[in-house]
């Protein structure tokens, strides 16, 4: 394996089989604004729920789509590995995963020791 460092993220594609990201558009700047503003009004305060995920999902989404854009024009075959919060956003802001190959995880919902996923994900209601 080789890895390489650069700035310019389309010389840094070329033959890749994986891509990771990991990113926080904004910085930490941004994160302490997405979790005080809505704690200041009585409301959940984080980078991966609430307003504070949505601010940050906002900012995110773009340039994720755009690193998307950058793979599947210069290296279409490769993996995304997404570590950036909010994971699930880029599905909701129209991503699709069988775009493109991909790999995530999911946190595992559970009670009394039996996975509920299945009855998390059928009682949210269509898109």
């Amino acid at each position: 394996m080789k890895v390489y460092k650069t700035l310019d993220r389309r010389a840094a594609l070329q033959g890749a089989d994986f891509v990771t990201t990991q990113l926080r558009v904004g910085q930490l700047k941004a994160r302490e604004k997405d979790e005080r503003i809505p704690l200041s009004h009585g409301y959940l305060g984080q980078e991966t729920n609430g307003a504070g995920g949505l601010f940050k999902g906002l900012r995110t989404i773009p340039v994720i789509f755009d690193i998307v854009k950058d793979v599947q024009e210069i290296c279409p075959d490769a993996w995304i590995i997404n570590f950036t919060n909010p994971g699930g956003h880029g599905h909701r802001g129209g991503l699709s995963p069988h775009q493109f190959q991909t790999l995530y995880w999911r946190v595992q919902h559970s009670y009394r020791h039996e996975d509920v996923h299945h009855r998390r994900a059928a009682a949210e209601p269509e898109r």
